[in-house]
C-alpha cells in the first residue's frame, strides 16, 4: 500500500515542479498569434512587370449592323475571336495576331440579329461579353 501512495506522491510532485518550471520560463509579456509581427510582413514587395493582367475588351456600337471590339489588356499576342447570334449559331470565327489597345470593326448587314455574343480567347484567358445594336 505504501508504494502506490508513493509512486503517487512522487508524480505529484514532478508534475507541480514541471508547472511551476514552465512559469518561470514565460515572459511576463506574453504574445499571441494576433500581436505578433515582423517589420517584413507589413508590406509587400513585388515586381509589377511580374503582375499579369487579365484579359480584357471594351465593346461598342459604331452603327445598326456594326460594332468595334478594343482590346485592353490580352496575355497573349494571338487572339482567337468567335461571334455567335442571340441563338447559338456561330457567325464568325477567326485567329488574329493583334496589339494591346488595338481595334477591330465587324460589320454584320446580313445578319437580322441585334443581339451578340463574342468570346475571345487569349492564351489561357477566356472572356464573353455580348452587345446590343
Amino acid at each position: 500500500m505504501k508504494k502506490p501512495l508513493l509512486l503517487f506522491s512522487a508524480l505529484v510532485i514532478i508534475s507541480y515542479s514541471m508547472l511551476v518550471a514552465q512559469e518561470a520560463v514565460i515572459p511576463t509579456e506574453e504574445k499571441s498569434a494576433l500581436t505578433f509581427s515582423r517589420p517584413e510582413e507589413n508590406t509587400l514587395n513585388y515586381n509589377n512587370k511580374l503582375v499579369v493582367k487579365p484579359l480584357d475588351y471594351e465593346l461598342s456600337v459604331v452603327d445598326d449592323h456594326s460594332f468595334k471590339v478594343k482590346f485592353i489588356n490580352q496575355p497573349s499576342d494571338y487572339l482567337d475571336i468567335k461571334i455567335y447570334d442571340v441563338i447559338g449559331n456561330l457567325i464568325l470565327k477567326e485567329s488574329v495576331k493583334q496589339s494591346k489597345n488595338s481595334e477591330l470593326e465587324y460589320q454584320f448587314d446580313e445578319i437580322k440579329s441585334k443581339i451578340f455574343v463574342i468570346k475571345v480567347k487569349s492564351g489561357k484567358e477566356n472572356l464573353t461579353k455580348k452587345i446590343n445594336l
